[in-house]
């Protein structure tokens, strides 16, 4: 996993990992640009569930990872009055989906571990696991290859590689798809923007 100012080394990980940003601010974004607050708790009940539907039955851990970070955002998570709009199923649904992301994220990663397929894996503990395999020395004494190292790096390959080569079985929404290309706001605008919706107290009185 190369750093930032290397991206070129390891292009798909970084697609990969401009897409997780861009899907988390632009579910901000559609809850934010609803100037409602009914309308916001509407919208803020959907991504929880469809953060519900990554996590099982998909197993798009990614895509429930980067919903989770949405919701979990300062811009989102002061929303007092929008999450008071929350029906009591989907708060239960809520305070459920937050234990898989506790304790970093380890619930996750034994799922993740489960190998059932197709599944996308949340690259960020991926990346993780690669970090911590390649903090080991690549040999031991006496020049002897680090045979834990290698098991490291092994598990990280095949937690990845049967990913690549199962394919879910659904048409992608080409609308949907569409409407999400165009970049969304930065996080500083987002924020500003929570504030226009949901001012501060003391800004109230």
């Amino acid at each position: 996993m190369a750093p930032k100012k290397s991206a070129t080394l390891t292009p798909a990980y970084d697609k990969s990992r401009l897409l997780h940003n861009h899907i988390s601010l632009w579910v901000i974004n559609q809850i934010l640009a609803r100037e409602d607050v009914v309308d916001r708790g509407q919208i803020l009940s959907y991504y929880v569930k469809v953060a519900g539907k990554c996590l099982t039955p998909l197993r798009n851990f990614d895509g429930f990872v980067a919903i989770m970070y949405a919701l979990n955002d300062s811009s989102i998570f002061r929303l007092k009055k929008t999450w008071g709009r929350l029906p009591p199923p989907v708060r239960t649904l809520w305070q459920e989906l937050k234990q898989w992301t506790e304790k970093g994220a380890r619930p996750l990663h034994k799922l993740m571990k489960e190998g059932a397929l197709p599944s996308i894996p949340y690259l960020g503990l991926v990346g993780q696991q690669f970090i911590v395999a390649q903090e080991y020395p690549d040999f031991v004494q006496n020049d002897l290859v680090n045979l834990k190292k290698m098991r490291l790096r092994g598990n990280v390959v095949r937690l990845v590689l049967p990913c690549q080569k199962t394919p879910y079985i659904f048409t992608p929404d080409k609308r949907l798809l569409v409407r999400s290309i165009p970049l969304p706001p930065t996080i500083d605008f987002c924020f500003n923007r929570s504030l226009e919706v949901e001012p501060r107290l003391a800004e109230v009185e």
